[in-house]
């Protein structure tokens, strides 16, 4: 006796009991996106993603002008300790402080709001 084995649908996957969900979808969808509901398509307007996006790169370029800000005077710091064997020291404390500062500002941001407190940051340290 042979054993039934559900149609292939040309996906190179076994489906369901039939492919009439693939026949009803147009030769430009894929059946990811048949199963999509609309509504989850169009949660985000292109204008949206990109604000979001301009306002992620902002944050990362204020992270690098940090950086730029810092690392230039690690050297400064280390001659005024009296030797560059405590630079090691600079750089972790500066480590340190920036690490204990993530949760902080996350514990702020919740109490506060994301946008708020990020606005607040930029007019502070601007």
């Amino acid at each position: 006796m042979a054993v039934a084995r559900p149609l292939d649908c040309g996906l190179g996957r076994p489906s369901p009991a039939s492919c009439a969900d693939i026949d009803t979808m147009t030769e430009t969808s894929s059946p990811l996106e048949s199963r999509i509901p609309e509504r989850a398509r169009s949660a985000f307007s292109h204008a949206d993603v990109m604000r979001v996006m301009f306002g992620i790169m902002i944050c990362i370029l204020l992270a690098a002008l940090d950086q730029t800000a810092v690392i230039p005077a690690v050297p400064a710091i280390a001659s005024d300790l009296g030797s560059y064997t405590g630079l090691s020291w600079v750089v972790a404390a500066y480590l340190i402080t920036s690490t204990i500062s993530t949760p902080v500002y996350g514990k702020l941001s919740d109490i506060y709001g994301r946008r708020q407190l990020l606005i607040t940051c930029l007019a502070f340290l601007s």
